[in-house]
Formats: C-alpha cells, sequence, structure tokens
C-alpha cells in the first residue's frame, strides 16, 4: 500500500507543478462534493479498482503473508471546466504531466504508470460546463 500512496503523492506533485501553465484553478484529491463554478477548471483525483494482475507463484504456500503479487490500481483525474477553457487542452497537458517519466513513478523501478483510457468529453450537469476523465493503471508488487 505505500508503494501505492507515494506514487500518488508524485502524481499530485507532477500535477501541482503545471496546475497554472494548464490552466486548472483547483486540484482535489478525493472529492467529497459536487464541483462549484467557482473552482473551475479543477481535477479531482480519486482511486479506482486495485486489483491482483499477476500472481506469486508462492501464492499457493499455506503461509501468503508477504506473498508479493503484482497489483493495477485505477488512479482517475477528473477533469471539470467551463466549456469556453478548452477541456481537452487542458487533459492534454495533465496526460503528458503525469507521463512525463512513467518508470519508476515512486523511486522504485517495479513502480509504474500507465494510460488506460480518456473519457469524454461529457457534461457535467452544469450549465456550460465538460468534464473529461483520464484514468491512469499504477503497476506495483505488493
Amino acid at each position: 500500500m505505500s508503494k501505492k500512496i507515494d506514487a500518488a503523492k508524485e502524481i499530485k506533485r507532477r500535477i501541482s507543478e503545471i496546475r497554472v501553465d494548464a490552466g486548472l484553478k483547483t486540484f482535489v484529491e478525493v472529492p467529497t462534493e459536487q464541483a462549484k463554478i467557482e473552482q473551475l477548471p479543477l481535477c479531482n483525483m480519486v482511486y479506482g479498482v486495485d486489483k491482483i494482475i499477476k500472481r506469486s507463484t508462492r501464492s499457493a504456500s499455506p503461509s501468503r503473508a508477504g506473498v508479493p503479487n503484482v497489483r493495477s490500481a485505477e488512479i482517475i483525474l477528473e477533469l471539470i471546466a467551463p466549456k469556453s477553457a478548452n477541456v481537452s487542452s487542458i487533459c492534454d497537458k495533465v496526460r503528458d504531466a503525469v507521463l512525463v517519466d512513467i518508470h519508476p513513478i515512486s523511486g522504485d523501478p517495479s513502480t509504474y504508470i500507465e494510460e488506460d483510457r480518456t473519457e469524454g468529453p461529457v457534461g457535467y450537469g452544469l450549465p456550460n460546463v465538460e468534464a473529461m476523465i483520464l484514468v491512469f493503471n499504477l503497476i506495483y508488487p505488493k
């Protein structure tokens, strides 16, 4: 879990470095309420599914504690902006910042990030607001 947390901190740092240049006003990790117009353009970072993608050959042993499986955790960046702000351009800048140095992302060569998909632009439920979603897979041993 510490590798996942360290990688998330690195992603936040990379976005913080380009926040102003990308045109972002706000960055929120694990938002608990809907975005407000005065926060836009903003980036929400949420965590998705964290699953085992490769089991250790030792996982069949009676003592599984400490068995190193390879995991894939989704890191989801939700970009929300007024239509006038060009959410696609913001998306490109954020993607470039996150993927600037994909290996290693947390100082550990066994931990890296891959882009999974981009969704949108889509409406966000606010007038004249669009959103795009970037989904990354954080690959790490645990």
